[in-house]
């Protein structure tokens, strides 16, 4: 897949997917694309592992 057949804001549906925050139609699209492209897969991991490193990362407010 080319990054030309991305639609422009598949940067936030990825993230809408890490987030779980996708309708069941999204989230077919964007597996679609994570198994047809190494690099959105990759930018993928990139947004799981920022998004599991920040509960670690910000301070707990009472």
């Amino acid at each position: 897949m080319t990054p030309s057949a991305l639609p422009d804001n598949w940067q936030e549906l990825l993230a809408g997917y890490v987030l779980g925050d996708l309708d069941a139609d999204e989230q077919r699209l964007v597996q679609q694309w994570i198994d047809h492209d190494p690099a959105v897969a990759r930018e993928l991991a990139a947004l799981e592992e920022t998004w599991h490193a920040l509960p670690q990362t910000l301070p707990l407010h009472p």
